[in-house]
């Protein structure tokens, strides 16, 4: 007997490590309307342009726009655990480069912070009453050259997801 017993509390911790799957219990895969949290790598052109490790994960609502297309549409179906690597085409990311993006503009259009202009760096401005950037391409006597597309139009991009975390969407958690 005493055997039987010493049987019974190592197979209830292993049944409770286990998540309850006997129970009917499966991990809640990525749908729409998932509250997602995952962590990233981003590559762009071989190298890494940016990473949520060491930091939060990024945690948005499936369905909602919140992410790039191609992104969100790729993790579809995941659960938390997954690892995948994910590309993402410039027409599911930040489109195709625009060449009416790149304008030319009288420099005294920058009054005093003309001297800071140089190739590479990063303007901001007002434009219809919203705020945008904009990278210096050149700067001459007449004028400077912006490009307004983002940094990623054209490129193509390579994610390697690591699924943290899915959940019931916050409506769904509210019901019950």
């Amino acid at each position: 007997m005493s055997s039987a017993r010493g049987l019974i509390l190592p197979i209830a911790a292993a049944v409770l490590l286990a998540g309850c799957w006997w129970l009917g219990e499966k991990p809640m895969k990525i749908r729409k309307g998932s509250v997602v949290r995952l962590h990233y790598t981003l590559e762009v052109d071989g190298r890494k342009a940016d990473s949520t490790y060491g930091r939060k994960p990024v945690e948005f609502e499936e369905g909602r726009g919140r992410l790039i297309e191609g992104l969100e549409e790729q993790v579809m179906g995941l659960k938390a655990g997954d690892e995948k690597t994910v590309v993402v085409p410039p027409e599911k990311g930040y489109g195709r480069r625009d060449s009416g993006a790149v304008r030319r503009l009288a420099l005294s259009r920058f009054g005093p912070h003309v001297r800071k202009l140089k190739p590479g760096v990063s303007v901001q401005g007002l434009r219809g009453g919203r705020l945008v950037s904009a990278r210096v391409v050149s700067v001459a006597d007449d004028g400077v050259t912006l490009d307004f597309n983002h940094p990623y139009a054209g490129k193509v991009m390579t994610f390697k997801v690591k699924i943290v975390d899915v959940a019931a969407s916050k409506k769904a958690r509210r019901k019950r």
